[in-house]
């Protein structure tokens, strides 16, 4: 599932997209596929969903991590567009580490 520009402007506002380059931050594709016999896959997206809002800007994420239903246990990969600081090396590495993670991919996206 490519994500580019296209895929992002519906979730994302251009005054958003704005504000991450008016201070200095570039915006990072970050998909993360979970090992796959992790049991608690869509707790797992959620902890790590948890732990990118509270060092980072989260502009969105595909698929989204709040349905009730628990039918998102199915769930392979997620991928969140990010306002980010740092190199992009740094955060796949800091995701890298994270408990039951298999795959982490982070493309800057050009806007």
């Amino acid at each position: 599932m490519g994500m580019d520009n296209g895929s992002w402007s519906r979730l994302v506002s251009p005054a958003e997209l704005e504000e991450a380059k008016r201070a200095d931050r570039k915006l990072l594709s970050l998909r993360v596929t979970l090992f796959p016999d992790c049991a608690q896959r869509l707790a797992r997206f959620r902890l790590i969903d948890a732990k990118l809002n509270a060092y980072e800007r989260v502009l969105a994420r595909m698929p989204d991590l709040v349905d009730p239903e628990g039918t998102h246990e199915s769930i392979e990969s997620v991928t969140w567009l990010i306002a980010f600081a740092g190199e992009a090396e740094h955060l796949q590495r800091w995701v890298e580490l994270m408990l039951e993670v298999d795959q982490v991919t982070v493309a800057e996206i050009n806007t």
